[in-house]
């Protein structure tokens, strides 16, 4: 069940977020999740529904959360229903072989073996990660989640940025932040470059 907030009736917002993934919904909440002292009127848009990202079949990959993620999920409300489900990072090992070659024919180009009481690092699976993003979004009236939308267009200034929705809806907020991935249809819209290389891996 999506809860879109106090101000779901509104088109006007502080923030316009474009894309719902795990940066989309962390700044979501750091700007206006209930963590925040004077919460940001935020809208996060995405062409598909989030709480299909905690699912398995959509991500079974895992990330390794430093020290410093985890307390910034810890300060966004979201790492209490993480936690359970991290497993401590003790050693790593770092190799440029080919992952088809033998075990035993792989050079580590870098390793180390952690012995503090702390680890420097968990695994966590990013359904967890996205569950415990969600449920903290949910719980956020400031945050307005607007679904499986399609957006038709972006306009910059003068005054107010305005995303309309295939809808027919249209949002104004001060600012945008493309958080939609590695092709970024906001990036491209607002004429912002890049440079980029391929690293044959």
């Amino acid at each position: 069940m999506l809860r879109l907030g106090y101000y779901k009736f509104m088109s006007r917002f502080d923030v316009i977020i474009i894309g719902a993934g795990l940066n989309g919904l962390a700044t979501a909440l750091a700007l206006g999740g209930r963590a925040c002292r004077m919460p940001l009127r935020v809208a996060l848009v995405d062409r598909a529904d989030p709480h299909g990202f905690a699912l398995t079949a959509h991500d079974s990959r895992c990330s390794a959360l430093t020290l410093a993620t985890q307390r910034m999920l810890q300060a966004l409300g979201a790492w209490e229903n993480t936690a359970p489900q991290a497993q401590e990072m003790r050693s790593v090992i770092v190799t440029d072989t080919n992952t088809n070659a033998f075990a035993e024919t792989r050079k580590p180009l870098l390793s180390f073996l952690n012995n503090s009481p702390e680890a420097p690092a968990v695994f966590v699976e990013n359904q967890i990660i996205f569950q415990g993003l969600l449920k903290e979004l949910d719980n956020s009236p400031a945050i307005t989640l607007y679904p499986n939308a399609v957006i038709r267009a972006f306009h910059f200034g003068p005054g107010l940025a305005r995303v309309e929705l295939a809808s027919g809806q249209s949002l104004k907020a001060n600012l945008i932040v493309g958080a939609d991935g590695r092709g970024s249809p906001a990036r491209v819209a607002a004429g912002l470059k890049y440079d980029g290389w391929d690293y044959d891996q």
